[in-house]
């Protein structure tokens, strides 16, 4: 019997309390795809333009209290780059006015990273970080959050995904300092300033026109060639557009003129993990690390390499835990910790780790055609036969 859920308009107290684990989620490495998923989760709740006007008077809240949130600023400022419409063209426009409170030598401008997830019901507005970084004290009104948990966020499937989602290389470019700007850049209808042309860069990758949003982030540099934000999504609009060795030169870019940003290091080693220059990419994913220990995707990516690539389960193994210890509940993390321990030969664990996918997704097919292999070899047939029942009767759906 399906569960009855509550369908009553959100407050703005309830707005402000998912709002905060939406920019949580953010932080720890949220891309478009996930951004959209939390808002059509709440559709049948409130609107985009609901969260729009909401988002702009919770602006000005924060604009009008004396207390700095850089903090908070570099959330917001993040989720405007995600290409999420009004709300990221709100969010970014409150981002803008808080640091341009700060001095120049204090901002920080976070870039997005590929294929996050957080761990489910982790409200900002709960952390030590939030209560001594972000101030909102003064501003919010906390909900009770026990019974208003956010709706789970349905895992992206598939091994090893490169591809950062939002962010920019120099296709036709090369440097800008060197090449020309490509001359084929289309007129829009109205003329932008670098920040319109950015706004439209990410909505383009948003809506998957990369050769539109490549043209966008080209012209984002001509005007601001320091702009690392434009030259971290060009990268990600050339690796869309399979062009990974300049994107990778973006990449390169985006680091040198923000060298401790763990996200752009961490893209950096998807290209090169494209471009089957595996040690490279590990030793960009390890700088990332370094800078940003609490990404799961990255210990998800190095495991994937050192296994499948490397065969050296073991260390494969530890960076896997790592990921799952930073978010438990990606069925990716679970299943190749499964093939990690089944290649060791510790079939017993890797058929806990294929249980665990399946009570998350329980029409992962992939799981229980592995869980099937392990039991034959353990000699527990009909075990066995039941599991590759089960991945037979998954092929008609």
């Amino acid at each position: 019997m399906e569960p009855i859920r509550d369908l009553h308009p959100l407050r703005d107290a309830e707005l402000e309390h998912y709002f905060l684990q939406l920019l949580d989620g953010i932080h720890q490495g949220w891309q478009q795809v996930k951004v959209r998923r939390f808002f059509e989760a709440f559709s049948d709740r409130v609107s985009d333009e609901r969260w729009s006007d909401w988002l702009r008077q919770f602006g000005s809240k924060l604009l009008a209290s004396p207390v700095p949130n850089q903090e908070l600023a570099v959330r917001l400022q993040r989720l405007g780059e995600l290409g999420y419409g009004s709300v990221s063209t709100a969010a970014r426009q409150i981002a803008t006015q808080l640091l341009a409170r700060e001095t120049p030598s204090d901002i920080h401008r976070e870039t997005p990273t590929p294929n996050e997830e957080p761990a489910q019901n982790s409200a900002l507005a709960g952390t030590p970080t939030a209560s001594r970084e972000l101030n909102l004290g003064e501003i919010a009104h906390p909900v009770e959050s026990s019974a208003k948990a956010i709706p789970e966020l349905a895992p992206e499937s598939g091994p090893l995904e490169t591809a950062p989602t939002v962010v920019v290389s120099l296709d036709e470019l090369g440097t800008v300092q060197e090449q020309e700007m490509p001359g084929e850049i289309q007129p829009l209808d109205e003329p932008l300033n670098v920040e319109g042309w950015f706004t439209r860069g990410v909505e383009c990758l948003e809506a998957g026109d990369d050769r539109a949003a490549l043209n966008a982030f080209n012209r984002v540099i001509e005007l601001e060639p320091t702009h690392a934000g434009a030259w971290m999504n060009r990268g990600n609009a050339l690796f869309n557009l399979e062009q990974a060795e300049d994107a990778l030169s973006a990449y390169d870019r985006a680091i040198e003129l923000r060298p401790d940003d763990g996200f752009s290091w961490g893209a950096r080693g998807d290209a090169l993990y494209d471009l089957e220059r595996i040690d490279e990419a590990l030793i960009s994913w390890n700088k990332s690390l370094e800078l940003k220990p609490d990404n799961p995707e990255i210990w998800y990516n190095k495991g994937l390499a050192l296994g499948i690539n490397l065969g050296q389960w073991d260390e494969a193994l530890t960076s896997l835990e790592q990921a799952i210890a930073l978010n438990s509940n990606d069925v990716q993390f679970w299943f190749y910790r499964g093939i990690a321990l089944s290649s060791l030969n510790q079939l017993e664990e890797a058929l806990t780790s294929w249980d665990k996918v399946l009570e998350i997704k329980p029409d992962f097919r992939d799981a229980w055609i592995n869980k099937g292999v392990v039991l034959q070899k353990l000699g527990r047939y009909s075990e066995a036969i039941e599991a590759n029942n089960q991945a037979i009767g998954l092929l008609s759906h």
